[in-house]
């Protein structure tokens, strides 16, 4: 009987963290950032980030519930703990480290620059990117622009991957610095509008699924979960279908140009 209690506590010392609002996790996502995720209507989200949680969410035995917030918020909705989790191609780096947990990466992280349909074809060096106005949706690329030796670049931050993109369609800004799988989706469908150039760039320690450092229990639970998926045929469907094969996603801001 002893034994039987103390597992009893166990138990619930070990869940009681994840009890959130009655075994739903809240993910803080940006609303648009394909391929990883894109929300097609409210309650109604598509892409690989959004494949994945959903698989780790069975696994730990919880439903996921989706909620938008500006790329450059997703960190602080965790640090605030108004979601429990964060992701969209969230890379995992030094200074980010030190405010938030990350799970496992779940995606090596690399860079890649797109650019309008008139480098198509021309060789692409560093050069081409000196005194240029360049778009990125994620800070973390600020220091990625340095690193590679880009000589006084007019860096435009932006909220939003759509808003950005579309910048780039229009000839407001010259390039934009994303992640690989980011440049691969518009170089495919942007009806030859924009085009992948240079190769892409070791950035960062992977992509990582952000996590309040408080819920350490939650953390682990992931990192199982992750560990299942990742061996899993789910993942390699997931993959194909959602970063090799790159299907197009309907009901977006930029679908005037997208095919």
């Amino acid at each position: 009987m002893k034994i039987y209690r103390i597992s009893v506590i166990l138990f619930f010392i070990f869940i009681s963290p994840l009890q959130a609002q009655n075994n739903v996790l809240k993910i803080a996502v940006s609303f648009y950032d394909p391929p990883f995720v894109i929300q097609i209507s409210d309650n109604n989200f598509y892409g690989f980030d959004i494949a994945m949680m959903e698989d780790i969410c069975k696994i730990i035995g919880y439903k996921c519930q989706y909620m938008v917030v500006p790329a450059n918020q997703l960190l602080l909705a965790v640090q605030k703990k108004q979601a429990d989790l964060a992701i969209s191609s969230i890379i995992i780096t030094r200074e980010r480290v030190g405010l938030v947990n990350f799970s496992l990466p779940y995606l090596v992280s690399e860079a890649r620059f797109l650019g309008p349909k008139k480098h198509a074809g021309q060789f692409f060096s560093i050069d081409k990117l000196h005194n240029k106005k360049i778009g990125i949706s994620d800070d973390a690329y600020t220091a990625h622009l340095n690193i590679i030796g880009v000589n006084n670049p007019d860096i435009i931050s932006y909220d939003q991957n759509d808003i950005m993109i579309d910048a780039l369609h229009q000839g407001k800004i010259d390039f934009v610095l994303v992640d690989a799988p980011t440049t691969h989706f518009w170089n495919l469908h942007s009806s030859g509008a924009l085009v992948a150039l240079g190769e892409p760039m070791a950035f960062g320690a992977g992509l990582g699924i952000a996590i309040h450092p408080d819920n350490r229990q939650l953390l682990e639970r992931i990192n199982h979960a992750l560990i299942v998926y990742h061996n899993s045929e789910n993942f390699k469907e997931d993959y194909e279908k959602y970063l090799i094969n790159l299907p197009v996603i309907p009901s977006t801001n930029t679908d005037s140009y997208v095919h």
